[in-house]
């Protein structure tokens, strides 16, 4: 699990690795060979970018969160204001998201 600080944040998740750190480059924190890591949001302007893997993944979002997975990890986005969502390593992705919180932004090809 990873928290943001009180300022403007990005959580950068990978299906190996995660990442927060904040936009004034004061702090990183990185996780790293887990099969899922959650980042957590609460004040600033915080960007959440999800990215997938070479499998078919699966985007779930609801509220306050999305969850982005496939067989081998889940990766969990609470709290953001912004949730970008990118799709260039293949298979076949799906986007499921309804009464969001927060601005969704999509790369590539989300069925």
């Amino acid at each position: 699990t990873l928290y943001d600080s009180a300022g403007d944040d990005t959580f950068t998740a990978f299906s190996s690795y995660a990442m927060m750190q904040d936009l004034a480059g004061t702090y990183a924190l990185r996780a790293n060979g887990f099969d899922g890591v959650f980042g957590y949001a609460s004040t600033g302007n915080d960007v959440a970018e999800l990215y997938d893997s070479s499998a078919s993944d699966t985007a779930y979002g609801r509220s306050d969160y999305m969850i982005l997975s496939s067989d081998t990890f889940r990766n969990r986005a609470t709290g953001f204001d912004t949730v970008r969502l990118n799709s260039s390593q293949g298979g076949t992705d799906t986007l499921d998201a309804m009464s969001l919180l927060y601005v969704l932004e999509t790369t590539g090809t989300w069925n």
